[in-house]
């Protein structure tokens, strides 16, 4: 991960994405970017930051510190952190807050990137009145398809969501299980944590999750952990008004007996292109 950052610091986008798995399953921060393989997350970072390239412009990054979760055969693993991105072009310095999840699987000695996630977080108000007043702008869709192992996966991120209780209760117990909610305070570390909290939601708002198209879904090549992810609604019912929120979201899941169970979530709102 140390280099993959150091990809992006330089900028070096041939290594920033050499770094992933041929099929990686990646969103980034805008409603337009939920991408498939290697050559699509390549141009889509030229596109978004060429321009910065080109002018000379100085780019820095800076980790707030790798929260690491890695699989019982020690061949998967999962890594959350917040990362700060300082672009400078001459006086003037862009500054983005991200969220990051990344998704790795291990063969032959070599790791890789299988899936991954950027967001910016939102603030829960600003969230739910651009929701009530439909000014999220339309997020782009994968279209399913499963990669290698991962039909069950994308069956199950779907099945599960039905219940939302149900989905709640199905997360791991593990320590090392983290979650990325949309909004900045939305951290949680901890499965009986993620349980308790996402279970007082829930009841507390009435809340309810909808796959709305396209599943993508892998299994780490040890077959020891997977991923899903895709769009979802997120509705929540205040004083009788229900307010959907459109998110992305990316789950990582580990094989406990015969179980997938999530370890990791993160969600987040796509926000529109700049």
């Amino acid at each position: 991960m140390e280099a993959h950052y150091a990809a992006i610091a330089k900028p070096d986008i041939a290594a920033y994405v050499g770094g992933m798995a041929p099929d990686v399953a990646w969103i980034g921060s805008s409603a337009g970017e939920e991408l498939v393989g290697q050559v699509a997350v390549g141009k889509d970072m030229e596109a978004v930051f060429g321009p910065a390239i080109q002018a000379g412009g100085k780019f820095d990054l800076k980790s707030g510190g790798m929260k690491i979760g890695v699989a019982a055969d020690g061949r998967a693993a999962w890594v959350a952190d917040e990362l700060t991105l300082t672009i400078a072009m001459g006086a003037d310095n862009m500054v983005v807050p991200y969220r990051v999840t990344s998704f790795l699987g291990e063969a032959g000695g070599k790791w890789s990137i299988l899936a991954q996630a950027w967001s910016v977080a939102t603030p829960n108000e600003e969230a739910f009145a651009k929701a009530a007043q439909g000014q999220w702008p339309k997020l782009a869709d994968w279209g399913g398809g499963a990669a290698k192992g991962g039909d069950a996966l994308a069956k199950d991120f779907g099945d599960s969501m039905a219940d939302s209780a149900a989905w709640v209760k199905s997360f791991s117990d593990s320590a090392e299980a983290f979650v990325f909610g949309s909004a900045p305070e939305e951290t949680i570390e901890g499965g009986v944590a993620i349980k308790q909290v996402f279970g007082q939601m829930v009841a507390a708002y009435q809340v309810t999750l909808a796959v709305a198209g396209g599943v993508r879904a892998g299994v780490a090549p040890s077959g020891s952990a997977g991923f899903a992810g895709g769009n979802i609604g997120f509705t929540v019912d205040t004083e009788g008004q229900k307010i959907t929120q459109p998110y992305r979201a990316l789950l990582v899941y580990v094989k406990e007996g015969n179980a997938w169970r999530p370890v990791q979530a993160h969600f987040s709102n796509g926000q529109a292109a700049e």
